[in-house]
Order: structure tokens, then C-alpha cells, then sequence
């Protein structure tokens, strides 16, 4: 290691090299120079991991591999359900889809880890014809006021939300809420 030009602590030039002692403040200034450039390659490492601007939340950090993370705006994540077979199936290949528009709070840590803490799910039953929303038509029936096409409600599938985004690599971390929508800080 070469000896500093200023001191790592106060930033007084110093004239004399090989010096132990900053003769201003009286800092060890090996000990400071090591502690310096360890920070600054500790804050380049974590640069390098995360594009673009990085803001953490003090306190908090990723339950996955321990880095600090950042809370990010609220996001709408879309997934198809495949529902049963309309009809025969010489007609074609029409089923009974259900679109599920699913509202989540994500968070992300320097290493990439998607997490979400909340989440919100709104259904919509697609028409088989023109994959459009369709109505309710009664209690057991949904109809298509384009398509014209009357589908039975038991013929409509879904599946659990929290299935779906893990599925999408998410991570489940209800830690990082509280009631009030205030954050955890450990």
C-alpha cells in the first residue's frame, strides 16, 4: 500500500511520508487509508449490481441474500387462466379464459431479487370468441354482447395470486408492511 497524500480523516496534505499519525487530527493512518478504500470498493460492488439510481430503506433488508433494498411504485402484473374447452372440440380450440389483473407493492434489493410485500387481485372473464370481458348474464351464465356467445360460469378457472407471481419470480416478504401501510423496520 502507498502512503496517502492527505489524510484519509481530516484531508490535511502531508508533507512527510511515511508518517503514522496525522499530525492535525492524530488519526492511524494506515488503519483510515484501509477503512477508506474498503468502503469505496464495498459502494462500487453495490453500484455494479443494480442499474440506474438506487435509493434503500434503512433498516430493511432483502430476505433472500441480506442486501439492501428499495421500495419501487406500485405495479399491475396481467395473467392469463386457462379455463375448460368450449364447446366440441372440432370447433375449434375456444376456452373459457379468465384474465387477472394483480396489484402488488414491489420492492427490489441490490442483487435483483424481485419481492412484493401486498398484493390486490381483480378478476375478468373473457369471452372464448374475441377474448374480451364479458358479462354477467344471470348467475350461471356469462354472455358476449359482441360475440354473442353464452358460456356457463363453471367452465371459468382460477388460481391463487400469491401461485402466479411466485411463479414469476417474485418473493413473498409481508414483512416489509405494516398495518397502516407504514414499513417494518427491524
Amino acid at each position: 500500500m502507498t502512503s496517502p497524500l492527505y489524510c484519509p480523516v481530516c484531508s490535511v496534505f502531508l508533507k512527510a511520508h511515511g508518517l503514522e499519525r496525522c499530525p492535525r487530527c492524530g488519526a492511524d493512518i494506515a488503519r483510515e487509508q484501509e477503512r477508506k478504500e474498503r468502503h469505496q470498493s464495498d459502494l462500487r460492488r453495490k453500484n455494479e449490481l443494480v442499474e440506474g439510481p438506487f435509493h434503500p430503506v434503512l433498516g430493511i433488508s432483502c430476505p433472500v441474500c441480506g442486501e439492501d433494498i428499495e421500495v419501487l411504485p406500485m405495479k399491475v402484473e396481467e395473467f392469463i387462466v386457462q379455463g375448460q374447452y368450449l364447446g366440441h372440440p372440432g370447433l375449434g380450440e375456444k376456452r373459457a379464459d379468465t384474465k387477472a389483473f394483480v396489484g402488488l407493492q414491489p420492492w427490489r434489493c441490490r442483487k435483483g431479487h424481485q419481492l412484493f410485500s401486498t398484493f390486490d387481485v381483480e378478476w375478468r372473464e373473457l369471452c372464448p370468441g374475441c377474448k374480451e370481458p364479458n358479462n354477467a348474464f344471470g348467475k350461471l351464465v356469462r354472455s358476449c354482447p359482441r360475440c354473442a356467445i353464452m358460456v356457463p360460469v363453471g367452465l371459468y378457472k382460477r388460481t391463487e395470486p400469491m401461485k402466479m407471481l411466485l411463479g414469476k419470480g417474485y418473493y413473498h416478504a409481508p414483512q416489509f408492511e405494516k398495518e397502516g401501510g407504514k414499513q417494518d423496520v427491524p
